[in-house]
C-alpha cells in the first residue's frame, strides 16, 4: 500500500485537539518512565519527539512548543532520578536545553509543511467545488437541494443538475472507487464527459452505455464508477433514468411509501459491451427523490455499525413535508449524530428533489 502523506495528515487533524494533547502527554510520561528504567544508558529523545511532532501538527506550533517543554522536563527528570542516574554537571543543564531548541525546531519546520499542505488542499478542493453547480437552476414546481462534502480534500462523488433541452433537466451522481486526488481526476473526467453527452441530447440508457465505453480504455484494473443519470421533465413529472450500478436513489411517494431506483446495469468502466436499460417513473406533486452516494449509507459509528438504508428512509418520512434544504440538513445532522461527530470514511454526496405545486 503506498503512503500518502497528504491523507494521513488529513485523518490525523480529524482527532480532536483536547483529546489528542492529552494522549500525547501520557505517551511522553510513559516513555519517560521507561527512560526512568534505563537512565543515560539508553537515549530515548526520539521517541519523545514523536507525540511532540504530531502534536504540533494537529494543535499548533504553540502546544507543540509547550508539550516540547514538557518532553524536555520529563527526559531531564527521568535521568537524573533512575536507578542508573549520574550526578548533574553544568553540561546537563545545556543538554536539557538543547533537547527543547531541537523539539522547538522540528515544531516549526513542521508547521512550515502542515500550512503548505492545508494550503494546497483548500485550493485543490475549492477547485473542484467551482467545477460542481453551486445554485440551483431555474426548475418550475421543483425545489432542490444537495450537499457535497469530501472524506479527505477532494472527492471522487460528484453531482449535477444541467439543462437537457425543452424544459427538462438532467441530475446526475457518480461516484468513482478510491478516494483522494486519484478519484477526484477521474471523477472530473466523468462530469465533463457527462456535460458533453447531455448536450448531444442522448437518452439516459445511451448516454450510460457511451461513458461505460469511453471509461474502459481509461480506467486502471479494479477501478469503476457508479452512475445515476435521469432526465426529468418538471412540467409532466416523468424522470427517464439509467442506473450504472449506484446506490439506488429513494422516491417518496405522496402516501409516504419509499421505493428504489434499483440500477438497470453493471457498474461502469468494467466491461466494454454492457447494456444498460432505462426505466421511466412519474414524480407526482408532493413527491420527491433523494439521490445519494454510498459514504451516507456506510457511515460509521464507534462501534463500526453503518448508518444504512434504513435509517436514511426513517429521516425522509420524518421530513417529507419539508423543503429539500431542510432535508439535507436534517440527513447531514442525524449523520453527524449517529457516527458522534466523526470524520466521515467515504465522501457524502446527496441530492433531494421535491415536486411542489
Amino acid at each position: 500500500m503506498k503512503f500518502n502523506l497528504s491523507k494521513a495528515a488529513a485523518r490525523l487533524e480529524s482527532f480532536p485537539r483536547a483529546r489528542f494533547i492529552s494522549a500525547s502527554i501520557a505517551a511522553i510520561l510513559v516513555i519517560g518512565f521507561a527512560d526512568h528504567l534505563t537512565g543515560p544508558i539508553t537515549s530515548l529523545t526520539v521517541f519523545y519527539l514523536i507525540p511532540v511532532a504530531a502534536t504540533g501538527w494537529v494543535a499548533g506550533r504553540t502546544a507543540g512548543n509547550l508539550l516540547a517543554l514538557f518532553a524536555a522536563m520529563t527526559w531531564a527528570v527521568a535521568d537524573r532520578v533512575g536507578p542508573y542516574a549520574e550526578p548533574k554537571t553544568p553540561f546537563a543543564y545545556w543538554d536539557d536545553i538543547s533537547i527543547v531548541v531541537v523539539f522547538a525546531f522540528v515544531n516549526f519546520v513542521l508547521g512550515i509543511l502542515r500550512d503548505q499542505l492545508r494550503s494546497e488542499r483548500l485550493l485543490l478542493q475549492d477547485v473542484q467545488r467551482r467545477l460542481l453547480p453551486s445554485a440551483s437552476p431555474p426548475m418550475s414546481g421543483c425545489d432542490l437541494a444537495w450537499r457535497w462534502e469530501p472524506a479527505w480534500t477532494v472527492a471522487g462523488d460528484c453531482y449535477d443538475v444541467v439543462e437537457a433541452g425543452d424544459g427538462r433537466f438532467a441530475i446526475c451522481v457518480a461516484d468513482v472507487s478510491g478516494k483522494g486526488m486519484p478519484a477526484a481526476l477521474i471523477m472530473s473526467n466523468v462530469q465533463a464527459s457527462v456535460h458533453a453527452l447531455t448536450a448531444e441530447g442522448l437518452s439516459p440508457e445511451r448516454l450510460v452505455s457511451t461513458l461505460n465505453k469511453l471509461l474502459v480504455p481509461r480506467l486502471r484494473l479494479g477501478s469503476f464508477v457508479t452512475l445515476f443519470y435521469g432526465v426529468f421533465d418538471p412540467h409532466t413529472g416523468d424522470l427517464a433514468y439509467a442506473n450504472a450500478g449506484h446506490n439506488p436513489p429513494l422516491l417518496r411517494a405522496g402516501d409516504g411509501t419509499i421505493s428504489r431506483l434499483d440500477p438497470t446495469g453493471p457498474v461502469a468502466g468494467v466491461i466494454a459491451g454492457a447494456t444498460y436499460m432505462a426505466r421511466r417513473v412519474r414524480i407526482e406533486f408532493g413527491e420527491g427523490l433523494v439521490l445519494y452516494s454510498d459514504g451516507v449509507t456506510e457511515h460509521e459509528n464507534p462501534a463500526g455499525e453503518q448508518f444504512g438504508e434504513s435509517r436514511l428512509r426513517d429521516v425522509i418520512g420524518e421530513t417529507a413535508q419539508r423543503p429539500a434544504e431542510e432535508i439535507c440538513a436534517a440527513v447531514i445532522s442525524r449523520l453527524q449524530e449517529f457516527g458522534n461527530s466523526r470524520p466521515y470514511n467515504d465522501d457524502v454526496t446527496l441530492v433531494v428533489m421535491n415536486r411542489r405545486v
